[in-house]
């Protein structure tokens, strides 16, 4: 078998990989599938995978194909299915690194477990779950149970991030809306967050009907460690969802309230130009009457433009009183 040892920095650029986690605490790199051992004394990561690399791992330990090539399907819906002797989990989890100018979207994961065996298999690079922490942490795991249950924290977690960004981002635009800065940048970036939330609320839905048929599958056999923290791990998940839900209806709100102030300042700015233009145009009248080519009273008079000027005075003021007995102004 030749392997590696794999550094943080190599990690950075591999395309695909496979890594055996030992007990020991070292992470081997191995070539292909066929470099996998036949009974794994510890995790085994497979990331980037193909559907050629799928097919050899379903030959070497006995798994179904049909099964695993769905890890690969990217609209894959978290489910659990039971074949040969393992247990198919089929997750979402957050692609992106927590960059907040990347739009998130979900990625499937498909965990693959019996009672000494576990294997995370995607199609895509795992982060931010699979980091050099959870490497560590899985290496000094006993069971395999206990690190599935692990993983499954982990996994909520970075939900949990990327739903505290939300947030943070949510409360960022209602700052701007107090403070009259929105613009439609805000807006197109304010969709994004409330697509993420949707995406986030299809894929964490689903999980705790699924993580509680774990905790009540007997050939898990959890320690009271393992399952005490997959209880907490089932209450962050539904505590995510609540935030997300909440999070939907602040975004309505905030819509609607902008929407009202919008609707609002327009109808001021309506009412004031209509008031401009009464204004201009009770004056105008009087004009326009004097300006025709026809004898008019005090034509030829000395203070006839000194009386137009009053007449169109009294109507603008007449107009003005008639406007605040009726609250216009």
């Amino acid at each position: 078998m030749s392997h590696c040892l794999l550094n943080s920095s190599r990690y950075d650029t591999i395309v695909h990989m496979i890594m055996l986690v030992g007990k020991d605490g070292q992470i081997i790199e191995l070539d292909g599938v066929s470099a996998m051992p036949e009974r794994p004394t510890g995790p085994i990561i497979i990331e980037s995978t193909t559907h050629a690399d799928l097919r050899r791992l379903a030959e070497k330990f006995s798994l179904d194909y049909g099964n695993l090539s769905d890890a690969l399907d990217i609209n894959e819906a978290p489910r659990l299915e039971h074949r040969n002797n393992y247990d198919y989990l089929y997750l979402r989890l957050p692609s992106a690194k927590g960059n907040r100018n990347v739009a998130v979207a979900t990625r499937p994961l498909l965990l693959v477990y019996n009672s000494h065996t576990l294997m995370l298999i995607s199609g895509y690079k795992l982060q931010p779950v699979l980091d050099a922490s959870l490497i560590h942490d899985l290496s000094h795991i006993p069971s395999s149970t206990e690190e599935l249950v692990y993983v499954l924290a982990r996994i909520i977690n970075a939900f949990e991030y990327h739903i505290k960004i939300q947030t943070d981002a949510i409360h960022n635009v209602v700052v701007k809306m107090q403070k009259h800065r929105l613009q439609n940048e805000d807006f197109a970036n304010f969709v994004m967050i409330e697509e993420q939330i949707n995406n986030f609320i299809s894929a964490l839905t689903p999980l705790i009907p699924l993580f509680n048929r774990l905790q009540t599958d007997r050939s898990l056999r959890l320690s009271v460690a393992a399952n005490d923290m997959l209880t907490d791990v089932i209450l962050a998940a539904q505590q995510s969802i609540s935030i997300c839900d909440a999070n939907t209806k602040r975004i309505t709100n905030i819509r609607d309230a902008y929407t009202t102030l919008s609707n609002d300042s327009l109808n001021r700015v309506m009412k004031t130009l209509t008031i401009a233009t009464l204004l201009i145009a009770a004056p105008n009248l009087v004009f326009s009457m004097y300006g025709m080519n026809i004898r008019l009273p005090m034509q030829h008079d000395d203070i006839g433009f000194l009386m137009v000027m009053l007449l169109a005075i009294l109507l603008v003021i007449i107009f003005i009183i008639w406007g605040k007995k009726h609250r216009l102004f």
